[in-house]
């Protein structure tokens, strides 16, 4: 019998001890106790259980939360950069239409090139007018300045990887510079590890390249490449369009 209905039983009847006809009332108040009790005992367990739960359920919003925040920095971090490398193809645009002096647009795209996209180097090549060479027209640092100085240039054949670009028609891309890979295109640029050279095209014809380099391995993501295509297409005409003004 439980202890708090044998309590009330002394205290209000005297005696424990009661008659047969009343042991069937007496097993079912026994009964409600006993349910009550283990009632309250799975509330008290439920809630030490629940805190521990919302503990461990704040923890886990905190992370999320956390996450949450990074992943925005991130996205807000690509967006501002794609933004930059719009903004970059739009001003090539632009003086692709306004600048009328070849060296001068040249040079005014590598060193947007570089400084808008953080690369390494910058260069543009063009074919000469025997399609023998590809001549250094603008580069940028002092590797760049150095080969200009030299009246640097490579043969428009397979033998480099500017001359096969020019001949085939198709961007070399080397995101990771290692011993078994070929490049960087030329050995004055020991930092490289990726570069992307795209062809300069007019119609049907290549008329030269925009050869990038980066001291970072994978820098040239589908992203970048679609949007320097973009720019080179842009270039292209440009310098078309200025030659044919000359």
């Amino acid at each position: 019998m439980h202890r708090l209905l044998q309590r009330q039983l002394k205290r209000y009847i005297g005696s424990t001890d009661l008659p047969q006809e009343w042991q069937a009332f007496l097993s079912a108040i026994d009964a409600a106790y006993q349910q009550t009790d283990d009632d309250r005992a799975l509330l008290e367990r439920s809630l030490e259980l629940t805190s521990q739960e919302l503990l461990d359920r704040n923890e886990q919003l905190r992370q999320r939360r956390e996450e949450l925040e990074k992943m925005v920095q991130e996205r807000t971090a690509e967006l501002e950069y794609r933004t930059i490398q719009l903004q970059t193809a739009a001003e090539v645009a632009r003086d692709a239409t306004t600048v009328r002096n070849l060296d001068e647009l040249l040079n005014r795209t590598v060193v947007l090139v570089r400084e808008r996209f953080g690369f390494y180097h910058t260069a543009i090549y063009l074919a000469d007018d025997r399609n023998r060479f590809a001549l250094l027209m603008a580069a940028t640092g002092k590797a760049g300045q150095q080969m200009l100085a030299g009246e640097f240039k490579h043969k428009l054949d397979e033998s480099n990887l500017v001359g096969r670009v020019i001949q085939t028609g198709e961007a070399y891309l080397n995101l990771e510079m290692d011993d078994t890979t070929e490049g960087p295109s030329t050995p004055l640029l020991p930092e490289t590890q990726s570069e992307l050279i795209l062809p300069l095209r007019v119609a049907d014809k290549v008329i030269g390249v925009l050869d990038a380099h980066s001291r970072e391995a994978n820098a040239f993501n589908p992203e970048i490449r679609s949007v320097l295509q973009i720019l080179a297409d842009q270039l292209a005409t440009a310098i078309s369009n200025t030659r044919q003004l000359t």
